[in-house]
């Protein structure tokens, strides 16, 4: 059926075959790959605090608790980030980042992928 486009308008209807995302995909990726979750924290759409609740529902132990993940040589906070002792899982919030975050917070969002790609922690 035809709609109007909008950015995040849940037209779309569909149905999940899946019950819970994070308890049965997250826990199979983790022990094969490094998985950062991040949110902008000015995101109205998706608000950090429900990605830091499903990341902490997870069950990890955390190797590095909240705290301040910096960039601009170390001078300003990027955001803040609980690194997790399953394989650096981690999950970031992006200071000023909305829902597009390399959009809304690009120098943020250039340090966020270069720490992933590079195998630096948060």
């Amino acid at each position: 059926q035809p709609f109007r486009w909008s950015t995040c308008g849940n037209q779309i209807r569909y149905s999940s075959t899946r019950k819970n995302l994070p308890r049965d995909t997250y826990p199979s990726l983790v022990k094969r790959l490094r998985v950062v979750v991040y949110n902008g924290d000015w995101d109205a759409c998706v608000p950090h605090t429900d990605g830091e609740a499903w990341t902490r529902g997870m069950g990890y132990a955390e190797a590095a608790p909240w705290h301040p993940w910096m960039y601009k040589n170390g001078t300003q906070v990027a955001g803040y980030a609980i690194r997790y002792a399953a394989n650096n899982f981690s999950f970031v919030t992006v200071k000023g980042g909305r829902h597009e975050v390399p959009e809304t917070a690009p120098e943020q969002a250039l340090e966020l992928i270069r720490r992933l790609v590079s195998g630096q922690t948060f």
